[in-house]
This record gives C-alpha cells, sequence and structure tokens, in this order.
C-alpha cells in the first residue's frame, strides 16, 4: 500500500478537505495566484497548450463538435514529446508502454480532411470510389488503419486506405515566372564563370540586362497574376520524362520514324526551363521568354484566359464562356466513339449505350 507524505494543494481547497489530509499526511498550500507550483496545474496547461496547438491547425470545415474524439491521439502524441521523469533519455509514453511502433499506428494530421476508400461491399454498383471525411486518430486496435469520420454518413469509420488532402494546400505555389527566372540566374552564374576563365565578358553582360528586365517587369505591380501548375505535374523524386520538346535524331519532325525517335529526358523541372530558354535564345533572340515557358508548360491542361489556373472537365461544362464549344465537342467526341452524331460526325461503333433498365440487377456491380 503507497502512503502519501506530501499533499500539495492550491488555495482554494475546503477547510474540510484540509483538515482530512492533515490526519494522514503533511499539507502544503502553493503561492496565491503560482499555479505553476503545483505540478498537476502545470501538466494541465501543457495539454492545454499542446490541445490548441492541434485545433488550430484543424480543417476551416471541420465541425468542432468532434473535439472530443481527437482526446486519444493527443494525449498520445503529448506522451510520445515529454520525456519522463524516471527517465529523461526516453518519452513519458516509452516508459509506461514500451517502444512506439510507427508502422503499425501511423500518425496523421489531425482534423485534416480526407478521403477514404469506399468498398465495393458498402457501396452501390453506381456509387463513388471515395467519401470525404476527417481524420480524428489512427486505430490502437488495427494494423496500420485510421479512424475517419465520414461527412456523408456522419459516423466513424475505420480504414487502411486514406487520402490526405493537407497537401493541396500547404504546398507553395511556384509559378513559370519563377522558374525562368531561376533558369536565368543559374545560367548567368555559368556563364559569369566561363567568361572569367575565357576573358569573354559579352554573353554575361547581354543575360544580366535580360535578367534585369524581367526581373523588372515582374516587380511592376503587386498585384500581377500568377499562373500555377496544373495539378498532374509528376511529383517523383528520380527522372521526369517530359512528351514536349522532343530532341529528335533527324531533322525531320514527321512520318514514322519520328514517332520512335527517344523523347529527351530531364532531371528536374529546372532543367527543363534551362533547356527552353537556351533553344529561345539560340533561334529566336527577341522572343519573350516568359510567354513561350507558359506555352511549353501549359500544353497538357486547359488553363483560364484570365487567370491562368487548371479548369477541370466539369468546370468548362458549367462556365457560361465555354460550355457551348466544349459541349459541342465532347458530343462530337462521344459521337465517334459510339454510332455518330447525324451527319455531322461519322461513328466507330467502338462503344454502345443502353438503358439502365436493360442492365440485369446482378450485374449492376460490375
Amino acid at each position: 500500500m503507497i502512503t502519501p507524505k506530501l499533499h500539495i494543494l492550491d488555495n482554494e481547497a475546503p477547510e474540510a478537505l484540509k483538515e482530512a489530509i492533515k490526519s494522514n499526511c503533511k499539507m502544503q498550500l502553493v503561492p496565491p495566484d503560482t499555479h505553476r507550483s503545483n505540478l498537476a496545474e502545470r501538466a494541465i496547461q501543457t495539454f492545454k497548450s499542446h490541445f490548441v496547438s492541434i485545433l488550430s491547425g484543424v480543417s476551416d470545415k471541420f465541425p468542432l463538435h468532434l473535439w472530443d474524439r481527437l482526446l486519444p491521439q493527443t494525449i498520445l502524441t503529448l506522451n510520445l514529446l515529454r520525456q519522463s521523469n524516471v527517465n529523461p533519455n526516453v518519452s513519458a509514453y516509452h516508459y509506461v508502454n514500451g517502444p512506439f511502433d510507427y508502422n503499425a499506428m501511423p500518425l496523421g494530421p489531425m482534423g485534416c480532411e480526407v478521403q477514404i476508400y469506399n468498398g465495393p461491399d458498402k457501396r452501390k454498383s453506381w456509387e463513388e470510389r471515395s467519401l470525404d471525411g476527417w481524420y480524428l486518430g489512427t486505430s490502437p486496435e488495427h494494423y496500420r488503419c485510421h479512424r475517419i469520420y465520414v461527412r456523408k454518413t456522419k459516423d466513424e469509420r475505420v480504414s487502411n486506405t486514406v487520402t490526405f488532402k493537407h497537401r493541396y494546400i500547404t504546398n507553395p505555389a511556384v509559378t513559370e515566372a519563377d522558374i525562368a527566372i531561376q533558369a536565368i540566374r543559374d545560367l548567368t552564374k555559368a556563364l559569369k564563370t566561363k567568361a572569367t576563365e575565357e576573358n569573354n565578358m559579352g554573353e554575361f553582360e547581354s543575360l544580366r540586362r535580360l535578367e534585369d528586365l524581367i526581373a523588372n517587369k515582374l516587380t511592376e505591380s503587386d498585384n500581377r497574376k500568377k499562373i500555377t501548375f496544373a495539378p498532374t505535374l509528376p511529383t517523383r523524386k528520380d527522372a521526369i520524362v517530359y512528351e514536349g520538346d522532343p530532341f529528335p535524331r533527324v531533322p525531320s519532325h514527321e512520318g514514322p520514324a519520328y514517332n520512335t525517335r527517344q523523347q529527351r529526358t530531364y532531371t528536374t523541372d529546372m532543367d527543363r526551363a534551362m533547356h527552353i530558354v537556351e533553344q529561345n535564345l539560340a533561334t529566336e533572340p527577341n522572343i519573350n521568354i516568359l510567354t513561350s515557358i507558359n506555352r511549353e508548360f501549359a500544353h497538357a491542361a486547359v488553363l483560364h484566359p484570365d487567370t491562368h489556373l487548371p479548369m477541370t472537365y466539369r468546370q468548362l461544362m458549367k462556365h457560361p464562356q465555354f460550355r457551348a464549344d466544349w459541349s459541342h465537342s465532347s458530343a462530337n467526341e462521344f459521337g465517334r466513339l459510339a454510332q455518330g452524331i447525324g451527319g455531322r460526325i461519322k461513328g466507330t461503333d467502338t462503344i454502345r449505350f443502353v438503358n439502365k433498365t436493360t442492365v440485369p440487377p446482378d450485374r449492376y456491380k460490375d
């Protein structure tokens, strides 16, 4: 049996409690208005600061009435960050429960917007394959699973297939103008070294004036439009192969032979931007480099003419300015795949549309 020898209380303790404690052990009060002298009060302050920082980082759409469901992982992460009072070389969690296995219990940002996989056993034949929700924490009873609050069902679900949407918000946007400026600076540095070695400053001076000209144009207005990359750019760290800017072995760009030629490989986006600058400077000295790079990088995406932001097919079909053109062109494409559209488009009979009523009930999930 553990018998306490000293009991520390705050100044709000009732007299009856003080008398009961004095009969068994020594009692001590903390200084007035100094709660940090009490270890329990200091622990409460530490937890409060940790939990407030978590609530400050949740999604703007996260329902705050779910705050209590964030407590299990909040306590877990707090004990992982705190040192043990008995053994300062390990965390408080490690001292009580042993080493924490991050592979078995991966931790994610609490309150983050996520998409959870909607399995075939829980969805209908034509229902979406993923559901929107918010991350509540890791599941201690499952291997590599997460607890998700599903927005549609308003209930908690455990899943091992979750996509976190925080990277679409936290990643800074890099514009084509930034790439062009950085490419020119890299070229300037390389040519400066070469010019110093060969005593030829003509190329360096020309490139320096070009850099100053573009930098001045970009700083003329603080409200200039930003042109961001299409979100479909690859994020792999290894070599990236782009379909544009072919580097053929023969001068002709036509014929079957060109289709078999190897495309140029770029290790980074900067390498590709520098290649574009080199080509434009060599062929057209007076070309607008920013416009050229914008054209090269935007060839795979549909960009709004005013905002220069990428637009999806659904956005194009709803936009009053582009709806008519895209509705007409998409009808042509579907008609070409199917049985044609009157005398306008000749069909290839590749697909055939059927009415849903003609689909057997046992084939709905195919």
